[in-house]
């Protein structure tokens, strides 16, 4: 049955190749193709947006856990590279 439908479908995909095709189905397929590539490149943007945004909070993290802080409050107490 499912070799049936598989041979069904690709007859239908080899008759649009020969002299007797439909240009509608070409369009079809072209923005079909077009769409999948977007839809893959918007999920890599998203997917690098976040994992920079996890990368930098976990580094914020680990440097609050040292007790290093960005604002630099460790030069006022008097603890400067001792």
């Amino acid at each position: 049955m499912i070799l049936f439908v598989f041979f069904s479908i690709l007859s239908t995909i080899y008759g649009q190749l020969g002299p007797n095709y439909d240009p509608l189905f070409y369009d079809v397929m072209l923005y079909f193709v077009i769409g999948i590539i977007f839809l893959i490149i918007i999920i890599v943007v998203i997917v690098t947006t976040v994992l920079v945004i996890r990368k930098k909070r976990k580094n914020k993290q680990y440097q609050q856990s040292l007790g290093d802080s960005s604002d630099d409050s460790s030069d006022e107490k008097g603890w400067n590279g001792i």
